[in-house]
């Protein structure tokens, strides 16, 4: 699990730019969406890894929206 979410939170500091701050404040977040895909049935490690990074941009979209 905890490969998937750095994985996700690399790929997006790495994409983005994002500060690492922002990375480790939505890390808790982000391992309970993932855990819950597992939940529902999901065990493709990819797509659990593509899913929590859509999951993480579409945040980041809806923060930047929410704060101009």
């Amino acid at each position: 699990m905890s490969e998937i979410v750095e994985r996700c939170l690399n790929t997006l500091g790495m994409m983005q730019g994002v500060s690492r701050q922002y990375l480790d404040e939505h890390r808790d977040e982000l391992t309970g969406y993932i855990e819950k895909l597992k939940a529902d049935g999901e065990a493709d490690a990819n797509r659990l890894a593509i899913s929590g990074l859509t999951y993480l941009r579409r945040n980041m979209k809806h923060e930047t929206s929410r704060a101009a």
